[in-house]
């Protein structure tokens, strides 16, 4: 290093043919360099040669990683092949193998990692029914060499033990509905204590933490497994930690990959300082041949000086043409050749790209594991051409408001999936009072716990042809009770639903049509009397349990106590007056909100009512009646397309009077989108304004006691052209040049 230090002091500002300076000198360094060089050129090309093999060995793992995935996406646990081989065995031998992870869920996802780490192997424990054990366990003694790491449970032992798991150990958190899995999993984890700090991981004997950390009794380690097997829920879980560590593993190849490429251009570098110089490249002798040249350069100048004092000046010009020409060749020549350094950058940092992993966009590998992705997707010609339809859909539309759409209409999609899950839930609620044996489910679960139960229900029935069940007469009048008390608060919820959906509706339509430059928004709030029942009705519609609270008076009720309360005095008091809660609207305080366009400042209708101008105080007064309207017209059916909504008449008598054009067009926008056909009646001095903005009119004449009325259909191009030919929408600019223009032709043409 400190001879490399003096080679680039003696070196630092100098460029050929002033370097060096002492070419002797500079001689000497070099060769005192080159030995270190040699001895720094192998431990150079060993930390490259390194990363080349970490790069590989990463790049091995991100391959096994993506053939997981790949598998992962077929939806079902990836066993061992071994284990797979003798199922198959089995299965051919007449038995009905099934795998422990196959048969068994992870109630608490918060201890499936302790949970997979512990039975590790055993996750792939093969059962069989306790008949079979003993000829399961002679055909894996005769394969050993096939069927090596398989494991099969003694269920002949398995059909005596115990299948309840004890509150509080490792057992708990895992369930089948196989008696021999449940009495395995009870067996190997029923002693194992569940343990959330350190201190009860080491108070007694066995036990393990969510992390892993376990204790055997006697030595403490932290169990780790590399995928998730378990249950239903397994392969997904599964699918995203492999995606993370595909990712992570790509970032490190690239940071070796660099490192790799830095130590190869040391490499290269330090081989040319290792090589021996010939004689006639060595710097003393360069020295001289250089001066030698400069001073017959100079001799030859001098001639030159010479000769071009008795050159024509006419040649001595053309000369000085052809310099800046040549001077110029050699700046374009300058400028290529940076470009085609640029270039050069441009196509490796492509070659770089086009051989990354998956995850850079822009790679083969991208391309492939995408083209992969779209192929598992799109499965027929009919998905191709429903695909192509829509691209095509966008015709000479930008990319990116095309994506905003299909955007929109997946949100609109999600909206569609939460309501139908919501009646799902809702359907689902209802079914449980007639079978407390269906499953009970928590928010999220519709399609994982809800779709497994209906499809293994259709399959029972179509296998078993008929299936009744028998009720006690006391247990056919609780359950008659239970579903009336429950029906209460299921339509409650329903009507809040219509609602919520109507407002958002309306408030939809509301945020694309500034009034005022104001934009108007619905909201509702529910009173302080009814507010204990609306929270008890929506709570129970992400958790059930909740209306058990309406049938065990020992329950107490806890936080909805009140409301609680309150069901039952409704429904068993006949004394009661009823009609206060007949109408759900009643329940709730509604409100009108403007937002300023401009600077977003946000104010109520009560706030404004006092102190607003005619048209403000008209304005929100028409949005409320537009909103009453269509909610008793059309409800939530404002959704539909407009010819599936019916009628919906609005009559008014001189409306609009105190609002603007532009506001009063907004207003009938507003007014169409929403499902309402608007007829208005007024005097003839408010024709400009009925001819621009309603599309038939209905001009009635009376003379003495004969009335004739006359029938004109305005189409939008006429409409529009009077909007354009009306000088009260004209600004002051406009209006200006106008009558400038005016004055000119008065004027003869003249300025």
């Amino acid at each position: 290093m400190r001879t490399l230090a003096a080679l680039r002091a003696e070196s630092e500002g100098q460029e050929p043919p002033a370097w060096p300076r002492d070419p002797i000198a500079m001689d000497a360094l070099i060769d005192a360099a080159r030995p270190q060089a040699s001895a720094a050129l192998a431990k150079v090309i060993e930390r490259r040669d390194a990363a080349i093999a970490q790069r590989h060995q990463l790049e091995e793992e991100v391959r096994d990683l993506q053939r997981r995935l790949d598998h992962a996406r077929t939806g079902r646990v990836r066993l061992e092949e071994p284990t797979a081989q003798l199922m198959t065995t089995l299965e051919r031998e007449g038995m009905r193998p099934r795998a422990l992870c196959q048969v068994a869920e992870v109630l608490d996802e918060g201890w499936r990692e302790a949970a997979e780490a512990f039975f590790a192997r055993d996750r792939e424990a093969i059962i069989v029914d306790a008949g079979h054990a003993a000829r399961a366990v002679e055909i894996l003694r005769a394969g050993r060499d096939t069927f090596r790491g398989c494991r099969v449970a003694n269920t002949r032992r398995l059909a005596a033990l115990p299948i309840q798991a004890a509150q509080g150990t490792l057992a708990c958190v895992l369930a089948s509905d196989d008696p021999l899995a449940m009495a395995f999993i009870v067996f190997r984890a029923g002693q194992v204590e569940l343990a959330e700090t350190q201190s009860a991981l080491l108070a007694g004997g066995r036990a393990i933490m969510r992390d892993g950390a376990y204790n055997s009794g006697i030595v403490v380690e932290v169990l780790r497994t590399r995928d998730m097997k378990i249950g239903r829920a397994a392969v997904p879980l599964m699918e995203q930690g492999l995606r993370r560590q595909i990712s992570d593993l790509t970032s490190l190849i690239e940071t070796h990959r660099g490192i790799e490429r830095f130590h190869e251009d040391i490499a290269k570098r330090l081989e040319g300082l290792a090589q021996p110089a010939e004689e006639a490249d060595r710097l003393d002798r360069l020295a001289i041949d250089i001066a030698g040249l400069d001073e017959r350069r100079t001799q030859l100048q001098l001639r030159l000086d010479r000769i071009s004092t008795m050159v024509d000046p006419a040649l001595r010009t053309a000369l000085e043409s052809l310099k800046a020409q040549r001077e110029a060749v050699n700046q374009d020549k300058q400028e290529l050749v940076e470009m085609r350094g640029g270039l050069q950058r441009d196509a490796a940092e492509a070659l770089r790209i086009l051989g990354g992993g998956q995850d850079l966009v822009g790679s083969r590998a991208c391309l492939r594991h995408r083209w992969a992705g779209f192929r598992d997707r799109v499965r027929n010609r009919a998905q191709l051409a429903l695909l192509r339809s829509t691209y095509r859909g966008r015709g000479s539309r930008q990319l990116a408001p095309f994506v905003r759409e299909l955007e929109q209409s997946a949100n609109q999609a999600k909206e569609d999936h939460r309501i139908c899950e919501g009646e799902i839930r809702q359907a689902h609620g209802h079914y449980r009072l007639l079978d407390e044996g269906a499953p009970v489910i928590q928010p999220n679960q519709v399609v994982t716990v809800i779709k497994p139960w209906v499809t293994s229900g259709i399959e029972a029935l179509e296998t078993n042809e008929l299936i009744q069940y028998r009720r006690q007469a006391e247990e056919a009048a609780r359950q008659v009770v239970r579903i009336f008390r429950t029906a209460f608060i299921h339509e409650l919820n329903a009507r809040f639903n219509t609602l919520r959906t109507e407002i958002d509706l309306l408030n939809r339509a509301l945020k694309t049509r500034p009034l005022h430059n104001e934009i108007y928004s619905l909201h509702f709030r529910p009173k302080e009397a009814f507010s204990p029942l609306y929270r008890l009705a929506r709570e129970s519609e992400e958790n059930e349990t909740l209306l058990d609270l309406l049938f065990d008076p020992s329950a107490g009720g806890g936080a909805h106590a009140e409301a609680v309360a309150e069901v039952e005095r409704l429904l068993g008091d006949p004394s009661l007056d009823f009609s206060a809660y007949q109408d759900y609207r009643g329940y709730f305080d509604f409100d009108l909100r403007m937002e300023d366009v401009t600077n977003g400042r946000l104010t109520s209708y009560d706030r404004r009512r006092g102190v607003a101008s005619g048209a403000e105080r008209q304005v929100p007064y028409y949005v409320i009646i537009g909103a009453a309207l269509a909610s008793i017209y059309h409800g939530t059916r404002q959704q539909y397309d407009r010819p599936d909504l019916g009628l919906g008449l609005a009559v008014f008598d001189e409306a609009f009077s105190k609002m603007d054009g532009p506001n009063q067009r907004t207003l009938l926008d507003f007014y169409s989108h929403i499902g309402l056909q608007v007829v208005i009646a007024a005097p003839s001095e408010k024709r400009s304004v009925v001819y621009e903005n309603l599309d038939s009119i209905v001009d009635v004449f009376r003379h003495e006691n004969m009335v004739t009325a006359e029938t004109a259909r305005i189409k939008p191009h006429a409409r529009a052209e009077m909007r354009a030919a009306n000088p009260q929408h004209l600004s002051e600019t406009e209006l200006g040049d106008l009558l400038a223009q005016r004055d000119i032709q008065q004027a003869g043409g003249q300025p």
